[in-house]
């Protein structure tokens, strides 16, 4: 099989892990940092640390709790997570049921350490929180009350499925001090059953939860004391009969059904396949106006007007044409912009978040909040706010986000920006949750937690290590320490793994299940054994006339190995031919050093 995988390929994947090794100990041992109860919250986090042996480590092990009344071998281990370090620590959450439980540090179903036990009980404490109903309707917002809330500043309530994690909320709103009253919180776009629960203080210590309740794609609109549906007869007029390319245009309606995802949609005439130019929520009226932008590409277009987030055409106006001249850049009528996604991560490559997560330590050089915005036209002024665990701010950042004008567009579908701050060598900073708050034009869109654990002080001495060992799937595999790998984001069983991050995306190994032959003959063949597997294949290389790059390429497939759902599994390596000599000794230290972990 050829691949031609270039520097613009690899840029675009993202979501890489990073692991560190540290120095060796000659014991296994486990304990809760600080000075933890041993009884918790349910949903209280805590972090536990390790020391592990180097020889241990080889094998994989993990740290987990179970229901402390079953044994080790017969328990089932509740919530884990693999440890890559010989010594380091790990954030846990308290689980939601109430009981005793093990915290143990195991590996191949055996036990490394005694158990730690710790119990889970509910605080005894009339918060509430009360809903009126226990459905509600996607991506709207829900006034939910509450009660007997402690009245801190931060106290704050999320929604989350119901086996969530406590940091894994969708939507959250903060109750300002208050111990009673209402707040609306946004829901989730995706239909069926959440959870709404209160945390203290901008902590993640549970103090009460709501009943599960149903999110509906929609609720059916009927006439009062009638079974019949709700008949309305909805018009759509165009103030233009013919535009310029990127001239505003208006489209008036009359008698719309008035739900709030109610949308006007701009297509291009005798379209049957439904590929949306452009839309906009009409947002609850039953008459209106909305201004849209005409097209850059000249021709005839039509709107039509859907109900409830549906694909259901109710009303059409007449057609318009857009002719064929250079446009001017308008004056933008006011526009809401909306946070279509945020995530924490280690770094941002080629507008993409790279090692997305939210537990950060001041061994992390930086911590970004990126974030993607649309569909908006104008141009608007964007604000972070970074605060400290404490709630002093940290920092403030602006930045001036173009129009689509400005980029050559008629609209921004999505837009990414980011900002950052330095974590290395700040460990005078606190440690702790910090929160981040976004604005759009003073406006107040977004708000997110992410954790910053205290340094690790050590006075052994730092070993110097060459090579790293990660898990991809059902195999490990040692590579350099400062290579990285990450999935890719169009197939989740295809793995790249950047030899040399400081040099850019060459070399790099790629690895891929699949139940599918993807190997096919070119060039020499080429085979590998070591102690435990044997690699068939191809070596050739591949030309890319318009980077005028040639690559060395080899195809290979485990003989006779495959995971337990039954895939092959193949390995790639890629760099470019003048560099073969001085990484084809790292290949095969890495081809040696794969396990199947099954």
């Amino acid at each position: 099989m050829k691949r031609t995988v270039y520097l613009i390929t690899v840029l675009m994947l993202f979501s890489f892990l990073i692991f560190a090794q540290q120095a060796t100990d000659t014991i296994n041992e486990l304990s809760f940092s600080g000075e933890l109860s041993l009884t918790l919250q349910p949903g209280e986090s805590f972090t536990v640390n390790h020391e592990i042996t180097e020889e241990q480590l080889a094998h994989l092990p993990a740290i987990g709790f179970y229901n402390a009344e079953n044994p080790f071998d017969e328990g089932i281990i509740i919530k884990s997570s693999m440890v890559f370090e010989t010594n380091g620590q790990t954030l846990f959450y308290a689980p939601e049921q109430e009981g005793r439980y093990n915290m143990v540090l195991f590996s191949e179903n055996e036990m490394l350490t005694e158990p730690i036990t710790f119990d889970v009980l509910h605080r005894q404490v009339s918060t509430k929180i009360i809903l009126n109903s226990l459905q509600a309707t996607a991506e709207e917002y829900l006034s939910v009350s509450f009660e007997g809330a402690p009245g801190n500043q931060y106290d704050w309530i999320g929604v989350y499925k119901p086996d969530a994690d406590p940091i894994d909320y969708i939507y959250s709103a903060y109750l300002y001090g208050e111990t009673e009253g209402s707040v609306d919180i946004f829901m989730p776009y995706e239909p069926g059953e959440y959870i709404l629960r209160m945390f203290e203080d901008n902590s993640y210590t549970i103090i009460a939860q709501s009943e599960i309740f149903q999110v509906v794609e929609e609720t059916t609109m009927t006439i009062p004391d009638s079974t019949q549906t709700a008949v309305f007869n909805t018009v759509l007029e165009v103030n233009v009969d013919g535009a310029f390319a990127g001239e505003q245009i208006t489209v008036s309606y009359t008698g719309a059904p008035g739900n709030e995802t109610d949308w006007i949609g701009l297509y291009e005439v005798g379209d049957t396949q439904g590929y949306i130019i452009d839309w906009q929520y009409t947002d609850g009226t039953q008459e209106g106006s909305l201004d849209f932008f005409a097209p850059e590409e000249p021709g005839n277009y039509v709107f039509r007007f859907f109900p409830n987030d549906t694909f259901d055409i109710i009303a059409e106006s007449y057609p318009i044409a857009v002719l064929d001249v250079e446009t001017t850049n308008p004056e933008f009528a006011d526009e809401k912009v909306m946070v279509r996604e945020a995530v924490f991560c280690e770094s941002v490559d080629a507008d993409y978040p790279v090692n997305e997560k939210i537990d950060f330590s001041f061994e992390d050089d930086t911590c970004y909040l990126w974030m993607n915005l649309g569909p908006f036209k104008g141009p608007h002024e964007g604000k972070w706010e970074w605060y400290y665990p404490d709630g002093q701010l940290y920092d403030t950042v602006y930045l001036d986000i173009p129009s689509a004008f400005e980029r050559g567009l008629i609209s921004f579908d999505s837009l990414s920006l980011w900002s950052w701050i330095p974590l290395k060598g700040q460990e005078e900073q606190q440690s702790g949750i910090w929160k981040v708050y976004f604005y759009i034009d003073e406006e107040l869109v977004f708000a997110q937690q992410f954790f910053v654990e205290k340094p690790t002080l050590s006075n052994r001495p730092i070993i110097e290590t060459t090579e790293k060992s990660i898990q991809i799937g059902e195999i490990s595999l040692n590579i350099p320490t400062d290579a990285q790998w990450f999935i890719d984001t169009f197939n989740p069983d295809l793995y790249y793994i950047e030899l040399d991050s400081k040099a850019g995306s060459y070399p790099f190994i790629g690895i891929q299940f699949s139940t599918e032959e993807i190997i096919y003959e070119d060039g020499q063949q080429y085979r590998h054994e070591s102690d435990t597997i044997i690699f068939e294949g191809y070596d050739y290389l591949s030309y890319d006339e318009e980077y005028d790059i040639t690559d060395r390429v080899i195809d290979l497939k485990m003989v006779d190995q495959n995971d337990s759902d039954g895939n092959m599994i193949f390995i790639f390596f890629v760099c470019q031919e003048e560099d073969f000599s001085t990484w084809e000794n790292t290949w095969i230290d890495i081809l040696n050093s794969i396990k199947i972990t099954q």
